[in-house]
């Protein structure tokens, strides 16, 4: 079963996906009216209102995504870059400048798609460890395994890890060998061997050998 902190990042990422869905559609369309503004200008000369129209909504279309956010964020006492830009876009587009308003608009909304996928790489570290994170644990008590939740386990317990396993918390082998492998924390390719005294970390996995 998955534990509470990865429902919680696969949902955040599940709604990031679909307002990030929405604003490629928004991008799209909007660069296309703003792409056919140049081409009405240069193929019907600067005078035609063709231009000017196309390019009002392209700034419109792309510029919507901006304002909701700078609305968002002064609602909650924010303030961030997208309130410079969304005062870039309204000072353009009062001019008549819609061209330069949508592309002020567009680049701004390239960047936090950029930034989005960056972050969403990290995130996605982040779950695959939170995901490795084992969430029972094999507690030893006068010889007696004990099947426990790895949460309760305190300082100074006995656990015994089976080969295959993920090491439910850090520690020091007291009996037993195994190889470990432990990429995920230190980003070794290769498993590591292990004997009493070294130390292994939570979410490593267990290769062979029965460690306690």
């Amino acid at each position: 079963m998955p534990n509470d902190d990865t429902q919680q990042l696969e949902a955040a990422e599940d709604a990031k996906a679909k307002q990030a869905a929405t604003t490629v559609k928004y991008i799209f369309v909007g660069i296309l009216f703003i792409i056919n503004s140049f081409l009405a200008d240069l193929f019907l000369g600067s005078e035609s209102s063709v231009g000017d129209l196309s390019a009002m909504i392209g700034a419109l279309i792309l510029g919507i995504r901006i304002f909701r956010t700078t609305i968002h964020d002064l609602r909650q006492g924010l303030l961030t870059t997208n309130e410079l830009v969304a005062i870039a876009v309204l000072a353009t587009f009062s001019s008549g400048n819609y061209q330069a308003a949508g592309l002020v608009a567009f680049f701004m909304l390239l960047g936090e798609m950029i930034e989005s996928r960056t972050a969403s790489g990290a995130k996605e570290a982040i779950r695959r460890l939170i995901k490795l994170t084992p969430t029972r644990a094999i507690r030893l008590s006068d010889g007696t395994e004990e099947e426990v939740a790895a949460v309760d386990l305190a300082v100074g317990d006995r656990i015994r890890v089976r080969p295959g396993d993920n090491v439910p918390a850090d520690g020091e082998i007291l009996i037993g060998t195994g190889s470990i492998n432990q990429a995920n924390i230190t980003g070794e390719s290769l498993p590591v061997d292990k004997k009493p005294g070294d130390n292994v970390f939570q979410g490593t996995i267990n290769l062979d050998g029965m460690l306690e």
